[in-house]
């Protein structure tokens, strides 16, 4: 388990901008913050089934550049939004993410990510395991990736934050499911360990300034669906995040878990069930209709025959939770 970041337990450090760009207050000023892709949409930039008309899921954010030099060269620099431990430095160009720098924070008794990708430098003093404040310089906004083409006049920030699914449970996760010659080069920071939050929702529910502003995030993103999973161990993920536990007696040894989901995926609260009986496979317990078109774009949730059934990427996100096969 990663070293737990120690910050005090009733004090409020302020939430700031990822970049010097302020952050937008509503729809208009959010049109000239975020950086669109060439298919020139806003939205594009945005967090949710944003791309591929509705079919491909972005996220985070992309933010656009503000500042270039002579030769067109951008100039901004990105900065850590919160209180935390760098837990993750990629230097090379060797993903999606291109050059990017994870930081964990820790909140309402939970471990939760920000992330910030397409760097086009790193600053050479972060480095993994260095604490870091609100607005600590982590380097320049870039393009870097190796999988997609970001041209120029593109270069953006890409901005995340959210929860790590699992740390060992993931790395087994990934061995078994790709072939040997796809190396995992970012261990459990590999971005399909992450499970975003809107940003928008993040930085609104900061600006309150509650201590337990996190907790409250979570409490305020609706339940999109919940299942019950016939797994009696314990979940990495609550190891790092107790906070993530709905209820909970001392002598903690469930039979199962009932798990509530945002649309996306992102999993809010862990239930445990102590006398769960003739349950052999994962059962969906409740759907939002309201939120049940996102929830099938993003493959959590399948209809088959008039009933719900779990999706392809429900059935790894539970898989890397539990660390098991389902």
């Amino acid at each position: 388990m990663l070293g737990v970041i120690l910050l005090p337990a009733f004090s409020f450090s302020a939430v700031l901008p990822p970049t010097d760009l302020l952050l937008p207050c509503n729809k208009i000023e959010m049109r000239s913050y975020i950086q669109p892709t060439v298919s020139g949409r806003w939205t594009s930039g945005c967090f949710g089934m944003v791309r591929n008309s509705g079919k491909r899921f972005h996220e985070g954010w992309d933010i656009r550049a503000s500042k270039r030099g002579g030769q067109g060269e951008v100039l901004d620099r990105v900065y850590s939004v919160y209180d935390g431990k760098i837990v993750h430095v990629s230097r090379e160009n060797n993903g999606s993410y291109g050059k990017y720098v994870v930081i964990e924070h820790r909140n309402s008794n939970i471990c939760f990510y920000s992330l910030y990708a397409h760097l086009d430098k790193i600053f050479l003093e972060v480095r993994s395991g260095m604490s870091v404040s609100s607005g600590t310089p982590i380097g320049i906004m870039g393009n870097t990736s190796s999988v997609y083409q970001i041209r120029p006049g593109f270069e953006h920030l890409h901005f995340e934050v959210g929860l790590q699914l699992g740390e060992g449970s993931f790395e087994r996760w990934y061995e078994k499911s790709f072939p040997s010659h796809d190396k995992n080069l970012h261990a459990s920071w590999n971005g399909l360990n992450l499970s975003g939050i809107d940003p928008e929702d993040f930085f609104r529910e900061a600006k309150n300034k509650h201590t337990d502003f996190f907790l409250r995030l979570l409490d305020n993103t609706p339940t999109a669906f919940s299942v019950t999973v016939p797994v009696s161990r314990i979940p990495e993920i609550l190891k790092k995040s107790p906070g993530l536990l709905l209820k909970t007696r001392e002598d903690l040894n469930p039979s199962g878990w009932k798990i509530l989901f945002s649309w996306s995926g992102l999993p809010k609260k862990f239930i445990p069930i102590f006398d769960l009986k003739d349950l052999n496979s994962v059962k969906i317990d409740y759907v939002s209709e309201k939120y049940i078109h996102k929830s099938v774009s993003r493959g959590m949730i399948v209809r088959k025959d008039g009933v719900y059934c779990i999706g392809k990427n429900l059935t790894n996100t539970l898989e890397i939770i539990f660390g098991v096969s389902f």
